[in-house]
């Protein structure tokens, strides 16, 4: 007899103790029929005392054997020396066996499992094993049926109609076959499709033979076409040799009217004036000059009459290319005439006198040819108080200073009278005076760089080249320079050049 307890209380007061007397053999009862197929259960207590085991524990024994018992000698030793410590809900090893205990709530005893894995395993082979073979022969069995289900169903009339399609291939004499009903229906379905197979074979080689006349004759008629194309392809090699032979002598004559312009270009540089003539002069200054056609009809001319004094011309020849550039060294030479030998200082009687000698050597009264140009000319002077003279005269052209520390650009417009061209020979130019003090800058050009058009066939326009020169005065000139040619590119980035560019930037 076993005595188990346990105290209860009811709101924290202990109200008494509640007891069960169970029997040994009664304990071994529950636990005899909690027992597995394999594998032992027993309980223990905590002094390593056997309560229950479903062989070798029972009330008629005399004294409660030792945990010792429930053991097998393989592992006897080492599992009594471990089972104390032992984690409860946890499978341990120990030999050939699992031994796995847990502690039973409200007593100091426990419950242990012990087992043979290869129990277990010759276990789960055997319920594999049996399961398999049942499979097994179930699949056979129904491989069998089905065997003779397929046959008797499809495989033999299947055979039957390949049989009966080969026949009818073959064109040899109709069968009857034995076959179930469902597939009669596919029998006289092939043996229609061979019939009407047949006619069509008999109407395509009819077909085919109307056909082959048509090729024929059709060949016939390429051929003939064929013997005039080979005819027309020998003209025409004949003239692509000849083309190929005007090509090349054109592709020569272009490279010896480049060569032409390339040295017209070289020439036209030796005549404008050295950079070293504005060193010595100008504090600083830049030069943009951009022919549209290698040579330009824009030009600009200097003579320095003395340390303190230079003459200067700044123009714009009718046409350019080739035409610009002749009429440009035609009219630095008469430049070079009408000051240099003739001793005309005066900026308009020079234009006046340009204006006659232009006239007469294009001799345009016979001619009626209106070449000429437009520009600016003047004359600057250095005066003792460190400024300077500006003498200024103008056809059809306008020059732009800004002066120190000022905010705006000053405008110098000049006539509106053209020089050369059909007309009066006797031209009268109008020249004014400026006193300019050091640092001033001055600029001249063409209308090149205003005319340029965009895109959009949109001018820069003079209004913003005048802004776009304040905005830059306070730079060097060369910064000034590198500024003005990259808004030029900008503008007419995807479009032409349309016309020779110069602008010329001097600072006093």
């Amino acid at each position: 007899m076993i005595t188990a307890y346990l105290p209860f209380f009811k709101n924290d007061q202990f109200e008494g103790i509640l007891g069960l007397d169970l029997t040994l053999d009664s304990l071994n009862a529950i636990i005899q029929q909690s027992q597995r197929k394999v594998g032992t259960l027993f309980v223990t207590t905590k002094n390593q005392q056997l309560l229950a085991h479903p062989r070798i524990a029972s009330a008629t024994q005399k004294t409660i054997l030792f945990t010792k018992a429930a053991f097998p000698e393989s592992i006897n030793t080492s599992a009594l020396k471990n089972y104390p410590t032992y984690t409860t809900n946890t499978f341990v090893q120990e030999g050939n066996y699992w031994i796995y205990s847990e502690s039973i709530p409200h007593t100091s005893w426990r419950i242990t499992y012990l087992v043979n894995y290869w129990d277990i395993y010759l276990r789960v082979f055997r319920d594999v094993g049996i399961n398999t073979m049942f499979i097994i022969l179930t699949i056979f069995v129904l491989l069998f049926f089905t065997n003779r289900y397929s046959q008797r169903r499809f495989i033999s009339p299947a055979m039957s109609l390949v049989t009966h399609i080969q026949n009818e291939n073959n064109h040899l004499p109709a069968q009857t076959y034995q076959v179930p009903r469902q597939w009669q229906h596919w029998f006289e379905v092939i043996s229609s499709i061979f019939a009407d197979n047949r006619s069509l074979v008999q109407e395509l080689k009819v077909h085919n033979e109307a056909l082959e006349q048509k090729v024929a004759d059709r060949t016939r008629e390429i051929t003939a076409q064929n013997e005039e194309l080979i005819q027309n392809q020998e003209e025409i090699t004949s003239q692509r040799d000849y083309i190929a032979n005007q090509n090349l002598t054109l592709k020569r004559k272009e490279e010896n009217i480049q060569h032409s312009l390339n040295a017209a270009l070289t020439i036209q540089r030796a005549v404008l004036p050295a950079e070293q003539k504005f060193r010595d002069f100008f504090e600083d200054y830049f030069i943009i000059f951009k022919p549209k056609d290698v040579v330009s009809g824009d030009f600009y001319w200097l003579w320095q009459k003395s340390p303190q004094e230079v003459m200067m011309m700044v123009g714009d020849c009718t046409g350019h290319g080739i035409p610009g550039a002749f009429m440009s060294l035609i009219t630095t030479a008469l430049l070079d005439r009408l000051t240099r030998i003739k001793g005309i200082e005066n900026p308009a009687e020079v234009l006046s006198g340009l204006n006659r000698a232009v006239k007469k050597l294009l001799r345009q009264e016979e001619t009626h040819s209106n070449d000429g140009l437009e520009g600016v000319i003047f004359s600057l002077s250095k005066q003792d108080n460190e400024e300077y003279l500006l003498n200024f005269a103008s056809a059809r052209s306008q020059a732009y200073y800004i002066l120190p520390h000022q905010a705006d650009v000053e405008v110098l417009d000049g006539d509106r009278t053209f020089v050369g061209g059909v007309g009066s020979d006797i031209r009268t130019f109008s020249s004014q005076e400026v006193l300019l003090p050091k640092e001033t800058q001055l600029y001249f050009g063409s209308d090149g760089y205003p005319d340029q058009n965009n895109v959009v066939r949109k001018k820069i326009g003079r209004k913003r080249l005048k802004a776009t020169l304040l905005s830059i005065a306070s730079q060097k000139m060369q910064a000034q320079q590198q500024h003005l040619v990259g808004c030029l590119a900008t503008h007419m980035k995807d479009t032409d050049q349309r016309d020779d560019i110069l602008l010329m930037g001097l600072r006093l």
